[in-house]
């Protein structure tokens, strides 16, 4: 790959000569390159918008500084009808802050001119600071391990860098032609990493949409092409095999849909039930190992608690339609507010149900609610009345069977295509940490 022949450069490349340093997980840098602590580097900014009318800027942890305007949410609705007066002025160039995500790599330098919460920390640079190389050092791995170091909380998730912990920490200080040179080396290898990745993610979508043709057609073909066929009754899905019928959720689950708990996140504790919101569940309806909050047992009545083959479904946000099935229960689990549940009794119809979830006609469905909401939002009445096409349980299980082995092909394979992106982000880690940290000298031909 393109990087094979840069790790063997540099695994063999070394400054000649270093200099010690009075911080221990600095170790050696280069002779000519400084330390200073970022209090000296960086100067603390508060201007403020007197008209909330400029362009709203977000700290992510995976793309640095970006437009508010480019994400949507987990949880909420992209909306400029609050008032953002008072919010920080940002400029391109300035560094900024949320103080309670630096552990995630939440901080970036800006390249644009915009505004941010004024929650967060805003810094502009000294003349001996090239901006976009401190982008990378402050982003890399070996400072956002000591950001955490510099930290105040009782755990991970409540961990603060205030201002004055941010500017005690000791920074890489090289010369201003060799921040610039750093730079443009770090751009042109960081843009061909993501060139490669972008390829790889091409791929995986291609296969994605692969994976959701094949359940589409099961669910409202059935797998037999010669079966006699009838109309469902339904325009987005057309003809069905003459022996399915059209049911609803409600139908389904004689318990009908619950909402979940809405407990402010001052509850959350590390131990206890496990309280799963919607950030909790993955793109592919799976849910996540790590990062998980959890509840007091006391503070979770019976009734909320999660059961084998229940399927929790997004109803507020740019997630709208998301759905994870419980496949089994290891430890007890609770929902949140912006979850809704439904409970079945039959494991087969609650497997065909989570298929059905994936398919194209209900994203289809999920779109036409939201058009017709003035906020993205599907409630419970909503799922509960959404109409599908459904076979004789008999023919549940066949189906089930077959789209799970079909399935675990597809996803084997996109599997190998993350673990090469994996692979690849982690050199680019590598990399960077490599290179702002004067382990690996850049010069000018290897630009």
């Amino acid at each position: 790959m393109i990087f094979n022949n840069y790790q063997r450069r540099f695994m063999m490349t070394n400054h000649k000569e270093h200099q010690t340093t009075n911080s221990p997980w600095f170790g050696n840098i280069p002779p000519n390159w400084k330390t200073k602590r970022f209090k000296y580097l960086t100067k603390p900014k508060k201007e403020f918008s007197k008209n909330g009318e400029e362009e709203l800027l977000s700290v992510t942890e995976v793309r640095g500084i970006i437009k508010r305007r480019e994400i949507r949410s987990d949880d909420e609705n992209l909306s400029r009808s609050d008032d953002l007066t008072g919010y920080k002025h940002v400029k391109k160039g300035d560094l900024v802050s949320n103080i309670m995500l630096v552990w995630k790599r939440g901080l970036g330098v800006s390249s644009y001119n915009g505004i941010v919460s004024p929650a967060y920390s805003v810094f502009t640079f000294s003349d001996e600071c090239h901006p976009e190389f401190y982008n990378y050092l402050v982003r890399s791995d070996e400072y956002i391990t000591e950001f955490r170091k510099h930290s105040t909380g009782i755990t991970m998730s409540r961990l603060r860098l205030y201002d004055d912990s941010f500017g005690a920490v000791f920074a890489h200080v090289p010369p201003i032609k060799e921040q610039k040179l750093i730079t443009s080396f770090l751009d042109k290898k960081t843009d061909q990493i993501d060139r490669l990745i972008n390829k790889i993610q091409k791929k995986i979508k291609t296969l994605q949409e692969q994976r959701i043709t094949l359940i589409s057609k099961c669910v409202t073909k059935g797998l037999d092409p010669n079966v006699e066929m009838k109309e469902s009754g339904i325009e987005w899905i057309g003809k069905i095999p003459k022996n399915w019928v059209v049911t609803k959720l409600k139908y389904l689950c004689p318990k009908g849909v619950q909402y979940g708990l809405n407990i402010e996140s001052e509850s959350y504790t590390d131990v206890g039930i496990r309280f799963l919101r919607i950030t909790d569940i993955n793109a592919d309806g799976t849910l996540k190992r790590n990062d998980g909050v959890f509840l007091p047992v006391e503070n979770v009545p019976k009734e909320y608690l999660i059961k084998k083959n229940d399927i929790l479904f997004s109803r507020s946000g740019g997630t709208v339609g998301k759905s994870t099935r419980i496949n089994s229960i290891q430890n007890p689990m609770s929902f949140a507010g912006y979850l809704v549940r439904f409970s079945f009794e039959n494991e087969e119809i609650s497997k065909f149900v989570k298929w059905v979830s994936e398919s194209v006609f209900y994203w289809s469905w999920i779109d036409i609610q939201i058009i017709q909401s003035t906020i993205q939002n599907v409630n419970g009445e909503k799922y509960s009345n959404f109409s599908f096409p459904i076979p004789p349980i008999s023919e549940i299980s066949i189906i089930n069977k077959f789209l799970l082995k079909k399935t675990l092909k597809i996803d084997e394979i996109v599997n190998k295509y993350k673990d090469k992106i994996d692979l690849l982000l982690n050199y680019r880690q590598s990399l960077i940490s490599s290179v702002v940290t004067g382990k690996v000298p850049i010069t000018e031909d290897m630009i």
